[in-house]
Parts: structure tokens; sequence; C-alpha cells
């Protein structure tokens, strides 16, 4: 977890049957926020996209995004975020705990 004045990057584990896996869900305040293969603020997710979009690549397997950028936070604010994941049949497991975190005020100390 790390956190700075408009911004929050989420981190967690692959969760315990896995394999049923099919993607992850980001909550903001118990609201569903995106979807975490949206993080377009990842520095690999570009690369990502570009590999999984070139053909010759059709039978790779996807990897699983297990962190997400969460941008456009007020300053000095608190938040509440869980993940959720979603399993191959559209049911959502929560992974982990849900994690409170308040960004950082730009107020510089003199």
């Amino acid at each position: 977890l790390s956190v700075g004045t408009d911004r929050a990057t989420l981190v967690w584990s692959k969760p315990d049957g896995y394999q049923d896996i099919v993607g992850y869900a980001i909550y903001e305040n118990g609201q569903f926020l995106t979807d975490a293969s949206n993080n377009s603020l990842s520095m690999s997710e570009s690369y990502l996209q570009s590999f999984y979009s070139d053909p010759s690549n059709q039978n790779a397997e996807k990897t699983s995004t297990h962190s997400f950028v969460v941008s456009g936070l007020g300053q000095a604010t608190t938040y509440i975020f869980s993940v959720k994941a979603i399993n191959s049949d559209g049911s959502e497991t929560t992974v982990g705990e849900s994690v409170t975190v308040t960004t950082q005020s730009s107020q510089k100390h003199s």
C-alpha cells in the first residue's frame, strides 16, 4: 500500500481457489469503482495490452493484475478500499480485509 496526495496504490495476494478467478473488482467506500484490469496508471499495463493484442500471442495465458492505482482522490481525505475476486460464475468473493487510507496533504511545513 502506497498513499500520496491524490492517489493510493492497492496490492493484494492471490487468494486460495484462484483457478476460478477471472478478474478483480475494486471498491471505494463500499461502492464499485472499477475492474482491476482498467489499471491505466500501472507502468506495466500498456506493455501487457500490447503483448495480448499481438495475434502471435493469442495462446498466451493472461496474467491477473494484483495491484491497482486509484487516482483522483481528495487531499487529506479518508477512504476505505476493498478488493473482490470475480469468479468464473460471475459471483464475487472478498479478498483480504478492507483497508482504510488517508491521503496526504500538500501543505508544506516551514
